[in-house]
């Protein structure tokens, strides 16, 4: 489970600061909510550069020093845009680019290359700037915090329903499962029952043939499907035989329909 975080956006103010508003969410919906720069307007505002902007993975630049493609990801803070930032280290992997109309004219010698100005170079990064809580808290200060409005980033503290399994519904497909194979334990019986000498309905079962059918220990027959059915009263115990033939025992047991105080 992703870990979420609460975004406040708050007024700067002497007296008592008022939230403006407020967001929780993944660290991944922490940006995607940050893109629309104006907390109080929620119309994406083209000013703000994206946490990650991919255009450069599909269109590709090009270096200018080795005149090859370049494709990559440009970091919000990586100097370019109307409301430009600029990150705290830099990345040692970064390429500067040139867009390939830039280059052309380089190459037909209408530019030089110590006249392109700095910000029209392209930086491209190999990999998206990672979303770690300093990123998207840097992140969240350049879309929404200014002269006006301060910004804070918490990590929300996890509950006991995020802690304890019996709060999720996930768990009840392990109850569903052992449910099953005790169904089909009875379903399995029901077709080799048979009428015995007193009357009553018996099954004979021998533990390799149980092992060999539900794919179990003999331990673990016995608790998941053995037991269980005795308890309820499916199953009852009646006697055993010695099979000289295949060296083993066979427990006879009668066959029951539990009566409903057992359910």
């Amino acid at each position: 489970m992703s870990d979420k975080y609460t975004v406040t956006v708050s007024t700067i103010s002497a007296y008592d600061s008022e939230v403006v508003v407020s967001y929780t969410g993944t660290l991944e919906e922490l940006v995607q909510w940050g893109y629309f720069g104006d907390p109080t307007n929620p119309i994406p505002d083209p000013r703000y550069n994206p946490f990650n902007d991919d255009l450069y993975i599909t269109e590709g630049a090009v270096n200018p020093v080795t005149g090859k493609i370049v494709k990559g990801y440009r970091w919000f803070n990586d100097g370019y845009g109307d409301n430009p930032a600029h990150p705290a280290i830099e990345d040692p992997q970064a390429v500067k680019a040139i867009d390939p109309e830039t280059f052309n004219d380089i190459k037909a010698g209408e530019l030089e290359l110590d006249e392109i100005p700095e910000r029209e170079y392209i930086i491209l990064h190999p990999k998206p700037l990672e979303l770690t809580y300093e990123n998207v808290l840097a992140y969240l200060k350049y879309a929404c915090e200014d002269t006006q409005h301060v910004v804070k980033l918490e990590k929300e503290s996890t509950t006991i329903s995020e802690t304890n399994p019996y709060t999720f519904s996930g768990w009840d497909k392990a109850l569903d499962d052992l449910r099953e194979t005790q169904r089909k334990a009875l379903l399995y019986f029901g077709q080799k029952a048979y009428r015995g000498e007193d009357g009553h309905t018996c099954v004979d079962i021998t533990w390799e043939e149980l092992k060999t059918e539900f794919k179990l220990n003999e331990d673990a027959l016995d608790a998941i499907i053995m037991q269980p059915l005795i308890q309820v009263g499916y199953l009852k115990y009646h006697d055993d035989l010695w099979d000289e033939c295949n060296d083993e025992v066979i427990e006879i047991y009668r066959l029951l329909t539990p009566s409903h105080e057992h359910r």
